[in-house]
Protein backbone atom coordinates (compact mmCIF):
# COMPACT_ATOMS: atom_id res chain seq x y z
CA UNK A 1 0.00 0.00 0.00
CA UNK A 2 1.34 3.44 -0.89
CA UNK A 3 2.30 5.50 2.15
CA UNK A 4 2.72 9.23 2.73
CA UNK A 5 6.15 9.62 4.33
CA UNK A 6 6.64 13.40 4.42
CA UNK A 7 4.51 16.51 3.97
CA UNK A 8 5.43 20.15 3.36
CA UNK A 9 3.51 23.25 2.29
CA UNK A 10 4.62 22.77 -1.32
CA UNK A 11 4.75 18.98 -1.82
CA UNK A 12 3.87 15.52 -0.55
CA UNK A 13 6.38 12.60 -0.58
CA UNK A 14 4.84 9.15 -1.13
CA UNK A 15 6.53 5.74 -0.92
CA UNK A 16 5.02 3.44 -3.53
CA UNK A 17 4.40 -0.29 -3.09
CA UNK A 18 7.53 -1.11 -5.09
CA UNK A 19 9.74 1.05 -2.81
CA UNK A 20 10.04 4.04 -5.17
CA UNK A 21 9.41 7.45 -3.68
CA UNK A 22 7.61 10.17 -5.61
CA UNK A 23 7.10 13.83 -4.78
CA UNK A 24 3.71 15.28 -5.63
CA UNK A 25 3.57 19.08 -5.95
CA UNK A 26 0.90 20.80 -3.85
CA UNK A 27 -1.00 21.97 -6.95
CA UNK A 28 -1.25 18.36 -8.17
CA UNK A 29 -2.55 17.32 -4.73
CA UNK A 30 -5.14 20.09 -4.73
CA UNK A 31 -6.49 18.89 -8.07
CA UNK A 32 -6.13 15.11 -7.90
CA UNK A 33 -5.58 13.80 -4.36
CA UNK A 34 -8.56 13.10 -2.12
CA UNK A 35 -8.28 12.23 1.55
CA UNK A 36 -9.69 8.81 2.41
CA UNK A 37 -10.28 6.74 5.52
CA UNK A 38 -10.45 3.01 6.14
CA UNK A 39 -12.27 1.02 8.80
CA UNK A 40 -13.63 -2.46 9.35
CA UNK A 41 -17.19 -3.30 8.37
CA UNK A 42 -18.06 -3.82 12.04
CA UNK A 43 -16.80 -0.40 13.09
CA UNK A 44 -18.58 1.23 10.13
CA UNK A 45 -22.04 0.37 11.47
CA UNK A 46 -24.03 3.57 11.85
CA UNK A 47 -21.68 5.61 9.64
CA UNK A 48 -22.51 7.07 6.23
CA UNK A 49 -19.79 7.83 3.67
CA UNK A 50 -19.97 9.42 0.25
CA UNK A 51 -18.30 6.36 -1.27
CA UNK A 52 -17.66 2.90 0.17
CA UNK A 53 -15.05 0.54 -1.25
CA UNK A 54 -15.76 -2.96 0.03
CA UNK A 55 -12.90 -5.48 0.09
CA UNK A 56 -14.87 -8.73 -0.03
CA UNK A 57 -12.09 -11.28 0.52
CA UNK A 58 -12.55 -13.13 3.81
CA UNK A 59 -15.87 -11.46 4.66
CA UNK A 60 -19.20 -13.22 5.06
CA UNK A 61 -22.33 -11.90 3.36
CA UNK A 62 -23.61 -10.17 6.51
CA UNK A 63 -20.44 -8.07 6.86
CA UNK A 64 -20.40 -7.30 3.13
CA UNK A 65 -23.98 -6.03 3.48
CA UNK A 66 -23.02 -3.79 6.41
CA UNK A 67 -20.02 -2.38 4.53
CA UNK A 68 -21.93 -1.89 1.28
CA UNK A 69 -24.82 -0.04 2.89
CA UNK A 70 -22.56 2.62 4.43
CA UNK A 71 -22.34 4.51 1.13
CA UNK A 72 -24.50 7.27 -0.35
CA UNK A 73 -23.39 6.14 -3.82
CA UNK A 74 -23.25 2.61 -5.16
CA UNK A 75 -20.37 0.81 -3.43
CA UNK A 76 -17.26 -0.36 -5.25
CA UNK A 77 -16.55 -4.06 -4.64
CA UNK A 78 -12.98 -5.40 -4.68
CA UNK A 79 -11.91 -9.05 -4.47
CA UNK A 80 -8.89 -11.23 -5.17
CA UNK A 81 -10.59 -12.78 -8.20
CA UNK A 82 -13.83 -12.69 -10.16
CA UNK A 83 -14.77 -15.99 -8.50
CA UNK A 84 -14.36 -14.52 -4.99
CA UNK A 85 -16.36 -11.48 -6.01
CA UNK A 86 -19.18 -13.60 -7.46
CA UNK A 87 -19.32 -15.68 -4.28
CA UNK A 88 -19.39 -12.57 -2.09
CA UNK A 89 -22.25 -10.97 -3.98
CA UNK A 90 -24.54 -14.02 -4.03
Amino acid sequence: MDKVVEVSDSWLRVRMDDGREVVLPSRYCELWVELGYACTADSAQGLIADQAIVVCDGMDNERIYVAATRSRRAPIYVAESAQHLAWALV
